[in-house]
């Protein structure tokens, strides 16, 4: 769904409300029939409205448009009354009991009145979210970033909370969060995490961010091929039309988050939330991450084994970053690294990536109107 301008959210969410309160009497008199004890505004509405964590994943989901929240929310309704009926055919040797919360829903639903009633009312709550609805979503595995050399990490968090001595996330606020995650505007909300303290290393301004990145993050690096990609990279954030909404270059992004011991690391990890795309970028020379010595004194056999055995290292470090943090590597090798602005471009490439234009309503309906209860 193509961005709204806040007069038009306003303008969408007055119209669903005025619909509302025209109804709303007749809704309630319908529903206290049905229910048959009579129904206040408020346990109605918390029908509805208390169900939107339940039958869809707020947090984690990502919804295109109010037909699409809406058709997930009425799945997400028809999962939970199975589900009770499954746990009530295992309990009481076959037999159903539909006086769940669920069923009583389905119940008020199959009256046209109320469910367009609901309809509305989801609508509504759509758009008075619709930033956090319409949104992508990051992975449980990407709320939470650890990156930097052994004895010096660093961590980007969504939603950054000190909770009983360590870091964590503040679950409820990562889909509010007002700002694309993994982005310079991110680094500047929350901060760098500096997992020694109880409060995150904030900066001012991009130009307070570029110092910390080239005095500190660069300086730790120990790879002559990656201080040059940090000042290609800084030299791009400098040059950009909108430098808060770049993706963040990760250094040396930890596989294994805080270990010591850790067992990975990537030189470099772009995670671009315009297009919900993760790419990690290896600077491997031969020199480093192949060469085998001593071979002088080494059988043919000895120095194959020990080509394999790095070889399996390389292709286990990157086989691992995709199939836990869905990290697909580019691997720059020497010949590469001999044009250090052409590999630069390929990085810049998916920096720059931006987007570019389920289960339909209508037979989520249809699915309503033939549900038998």
């Amino acid at each position: 769904m193509k961005s709204i301008n806040k007069d038009t959210l306003r303008e969408l969410e007055k119209s669903l409300t005025s619909d509302l309160k025209e109804k709303e009497a007749e809704a309630l008199a319908i529903a206290s029939v049905i229910m048959e004890r009579d129904v206040s505004l408020q346990s109605f509405h918390g029908y509805i409205g208390g169900k939107n964590n339940m039958y869809v994943d707020s947090i984690r989901s990502k919804f295109p448009s109010p037909d699409d929240f809406v058709s997930r929310w009425l799945q997400g309704m028809f999962t939970r009354i199975r589900e009770v009926e499954e746990n009530q055919k295992s309990k009481y040797q076959g037999n159903v009991y539909p006086n769940s919360t669920s069923h009583n829903i389905l119940r008020l639903l199959k009256n046209n009145f109320i469910k367009e009633y609901f309809l509305a009312f989801l609508k509504r709550n759509f758009y008075r979210n619709f930033k956090e609805r319409t949104r992508e979503k990051a992975k449980d595995i990407h709320w939470k970033l650890w990156f930097g050399e052994n004895q010096i990490p660093w961590g980007l968090i969504i939603a950054p909370a000190f909770r009983n001595g360590e870091w964590t996330n503040d679950v409820s606020e990562i889909r509010r969060a007002d700002y694309q995650y993994w982005t310079i505007e991110h680094v500047l909300n929350t901060g760098l995490i500096d997992p020694d303290s109880n409060a995150p290393i904030y900066f001012r301004d991009l130009g307070e961010l570029i110092i910390f990145y080239r005095s500190v993050l660069k300086r730790l690096s120990r790879s002559q091929y990656e201080k040059q990609i940090v000042d290609l990279y800084l030299e791009y954030l400098e040059r950009s039309e909108s430098p808060l909404a770049e993706p963040f270059l990760v250094p040396e992004l930890r596989y294994a988050g805080l270990e010591i011991s850790h067992k990975y690391r990537l030189d470099f990890a772009m995670l671009n939330p315009h297009v919900m795309e993760f790419v990690g970028f290896e600077l491997s020379p031969h020199s480093t991450h192949m060469a085998v010595t001593g071979i002088k004194g080494k059988k043919q056999k000895e120095v194959n084994q020990e080509i394999k055995t790095k070889w399996s290292k390389e292709i286990s470090k990157r086989n691992e970053y995709f199939l836990n943090y869905d990290i697909t590597t580019i691997t720059f090798t020497d010949e590469d690294l001999e044009d250090m602005e052409k590999c630069f471009k390929v990085i810049k490439k998916f920096l720059q990536k931006r987007p570019t234009d389920s289960k339909a309503l209508s037979a989520s309906l249809k699915e309503l109107e033939e549900y038998e209860i």
